[in-house]
């Protein structure tokens, strides 16, 4: 599967969870509405993938060494650091308006890896798990009410069906 056909039934599913998964499809919004399609009216997306959104320790590094956002095929722009397979990097409106063009609400948008826990990412020795989720907590702590993070997650819920016979 690609990611731009699902091969399931229209309104055939009550949750689709992508993780990961928008970053690297040729076409984005393809990809959005294929979810917004299998979804069961009230049916749940559960979305996550990289953060465009100015501010994080991640954008700032890229923006004092690399110039920041650069252009993408699609026009939504990516990291000079990102790996090659991430075709983009979203921002949180960008995703939002992919969302309710597909027929979906947004409910909620998190983020995650704000600061501290993208700074040990750079480390290359590992660090032991319990010290690893310490700073992800403190990240979370610290910023959760930035809208920053190297990730974000949006959980979205899909509209009522249109009345059969046409669209409303």
């Amino acid at each position: 599967m690609d990611g731009e056909r699902i091969p399931l039934d229209d309104a055939s599913v009550d949750l689709v969870l992508s993780v990961e998964v928008l970053e690297h499809v040729a076409d984005v919004a393809r990809a959005v509405e294929e979810i917004g399609r299998v979804l069961s009216p009230g049916g749940v997306a559960v979305i996550s993938t990289p953060c465009a959104n100015p501010g994080s320790l991640e954008w700032a590094m890229n923006r004092l060494r690399r110039g920041g956002l650069q252009p993408s095929a699609d026009g939504y722009g990516r990291f000079a650091t990102d790996e090659p397979g991430h075709l983009r990097r979203l921002r949180s409106r960008d995703l939002a308006i992919l969302l309710t063009r597909a027929g979906m609400t947004v409910d909620r948008l998190s983020f995650r890896a704000h600061f501290f826990t993208t700074l040990i990412g750079l480390r290359r020795a590992k660090l032991p798990l319990a010290l690893r989720v310490r700073v992800a907590m403190l990240d979370w702590r610290l910023w959760r009410g930035r809208r920053n993070g190297a990730t974000m997650l949006a959980v979205a819920v899909r509209g009522a069906a249109p009345p059969a016979g046409g669209s409303s």
